[in-house]
């Protein structure tokens, strides 16, 4: 689908709070049961020790071009969305990206129609109309494409080292209990740091397995997407699997939000204030 319609989105610029993660208060999935939890922690551990040892067998370029299909969302960001993208074609050619732009009324149209020109084999375009915001635009990605695996990355990421695709998809591949694969982080149910609370990946560089994404709440316009759709993951017993990736890919942390702020307004404050009460 491509062209662009119409229609200019402000968003206002929102007060920075601890770790950014924050989750809608009308939306606060329940937390799981001492059972779940144990059972969690407990599957965890096995992860850890059996199933993710070394990946000695790279995956052929083909099956890789074949399995993967990588997106990127932008808003208001070209400078760092050319790096990303150029960055990520470098060391992965072969590999087809998918860039969706959330209503930018900057130079980021003109960015987005010349990278697609430059590399017009490997590179699609979806733009829409609105900001549709972070989260639902992931959702739109996923569902957009058809390979068995989606890669998402920030637009403020630079992709440095190669092989951490073939590991990731390895890692997949193997454990069909687990739905994403990337550098993963434990949260409460509001969305914050929390040690052995709910595995979540770190969403500027995850790979999803998209059959078993589909089975969940989509991504959502919160602080932190994958909440939700990780705690249902977690009670159905499915994992996410831990990868150093920030070694291979350099998360820059200036994009979208540090410009333009989640748009999340009182509802991100009200989190917050839940959150540091216990509740």
């Amino acid at each position: 689908m491509k062209g662009r319609t119409g229609g200019r989105c402000s968003v206002r610029r929102q007060e920075e709070l601890p770790f950014g993660w924050l989750f809608l208060f009308d939306q606060t999935p329940s937390p799981l049961t001492l059972q779940e939890s144990l059972a969690l922690q407990e599957s965890l551990a096995l992860q850890e020790s059996a199933l993710l040892k070394p990946v000695n067998r790279p995956l052929s370029s083909l099956s890789m071009r074949d399995k993967i299909t990588a997106a990127v969302i932008n808003f208001q960001t070209p400078d760092l969305l050319d790096t990303a993208v150029r960055s990520f074609i470098r060391v992965y050619p072969d590999i087809s990206v998918l860039i969706i732009d959330n209503g930018s009324d900057d130079e980021s149209v003109d960015l987005i129609r010349q990278l697609e020109s430059e590399f017009s084999s490997r590179v699609t375009t979806i733009y829409n109309g609105k900001n549709i915001f972070h989260g639902p635009a992931m959702d739109m990605a996923v569902k957009k494409v058809e390979s068995e695996f989606v890669y998402l990355f920030d637009s403020d990421t630079v992709t440095v080292r190669s092989n951490f695709l073939e590991m990731m998809l390895e890692i997949l591949t193997r454990d069909t209990r687990s739905f994403a694969c990337g550098k993963r982080v434990t949260v409460n149910k509001r969305g914050f740091l929390s040690t052995g609370g709910i595995p979540v990946p770190v969403s500027a560089y995850m790979l999803i397995r998209r059959a078993m994404y589909l089975q969940l709440s989509p991504f959502e316009h919160h602080g932190l997407p994958v909440l939700k759709c990780c705690t249902e993951a977690a009670r159905k017993g499915w994992r996410v699997s831990p990868f150093a990736v920030d070694e291979y890919v350099e998360h820059k942390g200036r994009g979208t939000v540090q410009n333009f702020g989640y748009g999340l307004g009182w509802k991100s404050r009200l989190n917050y204030l839940l959150n540091k009460v216990g509740l």
